[in-house]
Formats: structure tokens, sequence, C-alpha cells
């Protein structure tokens, strides 16, 4: 199986040039930067994100959004095109 790759400092910076989220983000990285060493030192095969808001921190991870409820709905950033799973409205409907 693929090995993971975690968001980078590039990557996040380019988040930052971001004109509608960057101020959102700014003074974040310290943050991001734990998580991103933590999941280098696993190197995980597969990785769940649970609402990440408009950027993923590991890359082709999978997804859990619920845009119905979410102000910031599915992410939309190219870091690493993440596969949406099943919403939790969907699941909601269809135990």
């Amino acid at each position: 199986m693929k090995k993971l790759e975690p968001m980078t400092e590039d990557d996040f910076q380019r988040l930052l040039d971001h004109p509608k989220w960057g101020r959102y983000y700014d003074g974040r990285w310290e943050y991001y930067r734990h998580v991103v060493d933590f999941v280098r030192r696993i190197e995980p095969e597969s990785v769940l994100e649970v609402g990440p808001g408009q950027h993923i921190v590991v890359k082709g991870c999978d997804v859990m959004v619920t845009p119905e409820d979410d102000a910031w709905g599915r992410p939309t950033n190219e870091v690493g095109k993440p596969k949406v799973l099943r919403t939790l409205q969907t699941m909601r409907n269809d135990p």
C-alpha cells in the first residue's frame, strides 16, 4: 500500500496565501507541525480526517464531512485531493 504523506510547510503557506481562508489559519502552523510530525512518525496506511475545513493534513486521506451542518463544507484546496466518504446525513438516513 502507498505511504501517505502529510502536508508540507509550503502547502500550509499556500493556504495562508488564500484570500478567503488565509487569515483564519494564520499562526496555526505550530499546531499543524505537530500533527505532520506525528503522521510522519507513525507512517499510516490510511487516514480518516473528520471535518477538515478547507484543507486536509494528509494527502490522499479519506474525508468525512457533513456540509449540511458545516459552514466550511467540503475541502476545496489541492493538497492531496481527498476522497469524500458518506456524509453524516447519508449515514443517518441509511444505517
